[in-house]
């Protein structure tokens, strides 16, 4: 992802105390206006700016711009919200054009309290809680040179929300029952001069609010105090406000004893407070004393302050140690430093009187323009790389978790099979309709409504709006429990029991469960989503991975249950449904389906006319005939007929097509074949793996279960904690670029010279993976000594350039390959540090690192030789079990370096979304209601992570797999043998110099370069009907995923073949020659990348040719009606 530069209209284009700010175009501030008098502070004419109005000197005239909100928001807003504060809720209609672009100032006047919460609800009925994480991304999206990464999302979902949808609500409500956590302290204290202050800046308490202290959460801020190195804690704690309940997890993981000391109400005293102590970890591990006083945590020490010298600051702040007086004596002051006070008794002071010593902070946007360490950044060095290096297990006497920064690695857990049945189901749904244009013209979208859904248990479909509906009932009706009726209190004959239709027995501690498949899960849940209770849902991203949840229903009387399992195939079988028949051998026939057809108002029609359908059908490039016989075999043509005439009493008829029974019986094909297509799967898998797919929820999960059940894991430990952040950053994936990160134009003829399934092959070279535990390096001149490191290091020179480089960073967002690495902070393993050195003469200095010297566990080597090899036998063979070796090699490596997972959704009953607000709070991102209106979809921070993986292994798979390419790579540059552009496991080279390559990387390596077996290379152009070698005749390179090639074979009558081999990152290959057929400035799909080459910019319609739809968060999905998308390089 390229550098992305937010567009934020609300960004005001000035600072209201008059302080310069970049404009997104502009540069530096060079006007300043005081009132009416206009002074001109610099030179540079494209600039702004002012104290109360903004006024833009641009094109050499001075433009006035509208007033800043202040009046607005003093005196329209703030009466509102403050009648708010002194009632349990209120609602305020914001008016977005009133605040003149000016959202922070409206931020900066809503009051911080102990006793309500604030929040923004959009037009879409978005709720985003004005907690501290939100202002904070909020005020540094509106920085000029601010930079769009995944750590901002909700700040940029508020703005595009209120960008698009305008007007919005704050909302004030009362806090409940909130979560005891801590933040930052809420005020300023007083006790200060220009030339004497009580300093207390230890604990987090400050006479003026900077961004810089502020750059800490207050935990954080308390390991710091306490001389604690802070690598550790950043990597741990991902939030600004931390749960106290957290605090045991955080001891375990730094090993330390943590005590809270907090005030508490007193009952026996009735409304007193009194102090309590809770305490956290292992007695023995060093202390940390921590206050959490008014949500704020704070090291507790003794001061060099007495309480007399706090309570009379300003009588006796002019005497010398005035720290430490306690009283007034006969004679003057007296003083004892043994009447020091604790921090923890200072700020118990400051706040029993807030108006003497205190200043509340008002929500300044200054106080939240401070550093996320949600990420260390590419510069950055872990100062401490000391780590919990227990192995995380259970403790069988006690019962407890032993906590650790180490795991085993273990199979899966398989839970119990309860499935007494499954169904594989389809929805088919309208996605456009006639007042299309109407919707264009009012910028709407059309929301997707279902018409039917079928499984493979039910020919003839359920049809209508509400046929999710209906389909749950035919489930419930066959599958259900009946729901006991209460019994007295002394009956408890049935306690736990209870019986399904058909009068068998059922556990309900542990309920059958109806198992439901789909191929787009994603999709088709979210029409029977709303009739769900009790939903629980894994997401990534807008995908499904899996659902469940529990439907009830009444029939005759009696209330009924079934508990369903929604399970999405797709996510282990990586295909669409068109290509089962030919991967698994199914007889399927050839279906056709016109879905632009299918339009609301023609399925309310139900028959329509034979010619509309028919050329529905052609405008779509289906095959008409198999269409007519598809309506001909499912008996779809009907005869309408016309009301009898007033006269003659004849009636006319009209041949039409049954739409809704075409698209039942494509419906129901569909279910049969995704049933065959999966149990056929499954059953491969079975005989190939002895893995059930049931098992799993994704591929790539099943795949990391065989290597650890073939033992390719064993010694080997997971990692979390420092370790894992370390090791992390050395994770660098394929390289992608051009020759010099530059644009090329050529016309000789060019080979795709493609590297053997490159990851199972570097997982094959490699010695195994790394065994044991992860070891600080103390003294690095044994390196060579080690199985493996990864290591931070300080880049002093490159000895020798290359097109193609082998050091990397990270620029923004994107990883640049350049040579350019003098005085970079680079992070490396063994594998990657050599290659630098011995291929580009790199020279360093070594900062600080990890090391393995336990050996390898080596079985990964044998185990993925076997997949590979039985791939290429059951392909020999045209086995469809052949696929199930491809995916298991393609998809075995990715979870080792899966990131942690920084959020959760929930879904919160309606009713109960307000407890849940007021428990969360601070941790919440965003939260919609659902379609059904049932429920609210909230997704919240992970405050503390504790994730672990096995980077240390995907890491060594990766430079491993580099390696494979430096060698062919380098070896060509310095044979100059003209290469242009790679890709992962590809190359663009020079076709004839190929064999010269071949032959000296046999002299320098001793191997066939050429082959079709791991490790090898060989030639990958595709060209339909072509025999023998294809080239590239012409190609452009552009940029990053983004070229063409003209390919040139032969057939087997020696005539000429030509196409293309298209690639543009983001724009699909038919959107490409739908702009070259449907625009005058382009011959063919070769004058867009000349166009693109030449530095110019070519706007893609991503809807040319196809549909695409967009799901909603509250589980809507639309069809969009525009989508373009601008392209430079």
């Amino acid at each position: 992802m390229g550098k992305k530069r937010i567009f934020n209209p609300l960004q005001p284009t000035n600072l209201i105390d008059g302080r310069p700010r970049l404009i997104d175009e502009y540069g530096p501030t060079a006007v300043k206006i005081y009132k009416y008098n206009i002074n001109v502070l610099g030179i540079d004419p494209k600039t702004v700016l002012e104290q109360h109005k903004k006024i833009i000197y641009k094109n050499g005239k001075f433009i006035k711009l509208k007033m800043t909100p202040v009046s607005y928001v003093n005196k329209k807003i703030l009466p509102q919200i403050q009648t708010g504060y002194n009632s349990s809720d209120v609602t305020v209609p914001i008016k977005v054009q009133k605040l003149n672009g000016d959202l922070n100032y409206l931020l900066s006047k809503i009051p911080r309290t102990d006793t309500h919460w604030a929040y923004i609800q959009t037009s879409s009925g978005k709720i985003f809680a004005l907690n501290d994480a939100t202002i904070k991304k909020l005020a540094t999206m509106g920085e000029p040179d601010f930079v769009f990464t995944d750590v901002y999302k909700s700040g940029e979902e508020l703005l595009t929300e209120i960008n698009e949808l305008g007007d919005f609500d704050l909302r004030i409500t009362k806090r409940i029952n909130p979560i005891i956590d801590g933040a930052f302290f809420k005020y300023t204290h007083k006790l200060f001069t220009d030339k004497t202050k009580i300093n207390l800046e230890r604990y987090g308490v400050y006479t003026e609010v900077k961004s810089e202290n502020y750059d800490l959460n207050c935990l954080c801020r308390c390991f710091e105090t306490a001389k604690y190195d802070l690598t550790k804690i950043k990597q741990f704690v991902k939030n600004q406000a931390i749960p106290m309940r957290n605090l045991k997890k955080v001891a375990a993981k730094m090993e330390i004893y943590i005590t809270v000391k907090r005030l508490v109400y007193d009952s026996s005293k009735k409304s007193l407070l009194k102090s309590t102590t809770t305490k956290y970890g292992n007695k023995t591990h060093r202390l940390l004393e921590l206050g959490l006083l008014d949500g704020h945590y704070f090291l507790i020490e003794k001061t060099n302050y007495t309480s007399y010298s706090i309570k009379n600051f300003e009588a006796v702040r002019h005497h010398e140690n005035f720290n430490s007086i306690y009283k007034k004596g006969q004679y003057g002051y007296e003083r004892d430093k043994n009447r020091y006070i604790s921090s923890y008794d200072i700020i118990v002071l400051l706040l029993s009187d807030k108006d003497k010593y205190l200043c509340e902070i008002e929500n300044s946007i200054e106080l939240f323009k401070t550093t996320h360490h949600d990420k260390i950044n590419n510069t950055e060095i872990f100062n401490d790389l000391s780590y919990n290096d227990n192995i995380q297990n259970l403790d069988y006497n006690s019962g407890e978790i032993i906590e650790g920064d180490l795991k085993y690695n273990k199979p899966l857990h398989k839970s119990e099979n309860r499935i007494s049945d499954t169904y594989y189901f389809d929805f088919e749904t309208t996605t456009s309709s006639l007042k299309k244009y109407d919707l264009i013209k009012n910028n709407e979208n059309p929301n997707h409504k279902p018409y039917c859904v079928y499984s493979d248990k039910n020919p003839s479909g359920f049809f209508g709006v509400n046929c999710g509906k209906l389909f749950l009932n035919y489930l419930a009706c066959r599958h259900g429990i009946v729901i006991p009726k209460r019994t007295k209190p002394d009956c408890e004959t049935n306690e736990g029991k209870s019986y399904d239709v058909y009068g068998n027995e059922v556990d309900l501690s542990k309920p059958p469960i109806i198992q439901l498949i789909a191929h787009n899960a994603s999709y088709d849940f979210r029409f029977i989503q709303k009739y769900l209770d009790r939903i629980n849902i894994l997401e990534k991203g807008n995908s499904l991975l899996k659902a469940t949840g529990c439907y009830y229903h009444k029939s005759g009387g009696i209330n009924l249950v079934i508990y369903l399992d929604i399970k999405c195939s797709y996510k282990m079988i990586n295909m669409p449904l068109s290509k089962f028949g030919r991967s698994f051998n199914l007889e399927v026939s050839k279906e056709i389906m016109p879905y632009d057809l299918y339009t609301e108002e023609n399925v309310e029609l139900k028959l329509v006319d034979v010619e509309e359908c028919y050329q529905a059908v052609i405008k779509a490039g289906l095959d008409l005939e198999v269409y007519k016989s598809n309506c001909k075999r499912w008996g779809c043509y009907e005869k309408e007929y016309s009301q009898p005439d007033a006269v003659t009493g004849k009636q006319t008829s009209k041949r039409k097509i049954n739409i809704l029974k075409y698209a039942g019986e494509y419906c129901y094909l569909d279910c049969l074949t995704l049933k065959a297509g999966y149990e056929k799967f499954k059953s491969m898998t079975l005989e190939a793996l002895d893995l059930n797919i049931n098992d799993y929820i994704t591929l790539a999960s099943m795949s990391n279960d065989y290597l650890v059940l073939k033992g390719c894991y064993d010694d080997v430990l997971q990692i979390s904690g420092i370790p894992r952040a370390f090791i992390q950053k050395c994770v660098v994936g394929g390289r992608t670029m051009c020759a010099d990160n530059e644009k090329h134009h050529v016309t000789d003829r060019l080979s795709d010279f493609d590297g053997v399934s490159l990851y199972p092959s570097a997982m094959n070279r490699m010695n195994g993976f790394l065994k044991g535990k992860p070891k600080i390096i103390t003294c690095f001149e044994k390196h060579n000594e080690w199985d493996g490191y990864f290591v931070c290091i300080k880049v002093t020179k490159v000895g020798k350039h290359y097109q193609f480089p082998l050091g990397s960073q990270m620029e923004d967002t994107v990883r640049m390959f350049s040579n350019n690495l003098e005085g970079k902070i680079l992070y490396l393993d063994k594998t990657s540090l050599d290659d630098l050195v011995n291929f580009q003469k790199v020279e360093y200095e070594f900062i600080n690192g990890y090391y393995y010297d336990e050996g390898f566990n080596p079985k990964v080597k044998d185990v993925i030789k076997h997949v590979f090899e039985s791939r290429l036998k059951y392909k020999k063979e045209k086995n469809p079990i052949q696929m199930i070796f491809k995916e298991l090699m393609n998809s075995s490596y990715g979870k080792s370096f899966m990131k942690p997972i920084q959020q959760e959704t929930h879904y919160i009953l309606k009713d109960s979304f307000d407890k849940f607000l007021d428990r969360n709070f601070n941790y919440l991102i965003e939260s919609i209601l659902v379609a059904n209106g049932k429920y609210y979809k909230a997704t919240t921070i992970k405050p503390i992570d504790e994730h672990f993986n096995n980077v240390h292994v995907g890491v060594s798979i990766l430079s491993e797999s580099k390696r494979i390419m430096n060698e062919v790579m380098c070896l060509a540059e310095d044979l100059e043998i003209p290469m242009y552009y790679t890709d992962t496991d590809s190359i663009h080279i020079q076709a004839d110099k190929i064999s010269e390559l071949a032959v000296e990387f046999k002299k320098n390596y001793q191997r066939e370069l050429i082959g079709n077996q791991l490790g090898q290379f060989h030639t990958d152009f595709d060209l339909d009907d072509s025999v023998g070698e294809i080239v590239s005749v012409e190609s452009y390179f552009v940029g990053k995923k983004a070229y063409i090639d003209k390919l040139e074979g032969f057939d087997k009558d020696g005539c000429l073949l030509n196409n293309y081999h298209i690639r543009m990152k983001g724009v699909p290959t038919n959107c490409i020659s739908y702009k070259a057929t449907h625009s005058d400035k382009y011959n063919d799909v070769m004058d867009i990348y000349k166009d693109l080459y030449d530095g110019n910019s070519i706007n893609f319609d991503l809807l040319a040719g196809g549909v695409m739809f967009e799901s909603q968060p509250n589980g809507e999905i639309f069809t969009r009606t525009s989508f373009n998308r601008n392209i430079k390089y």
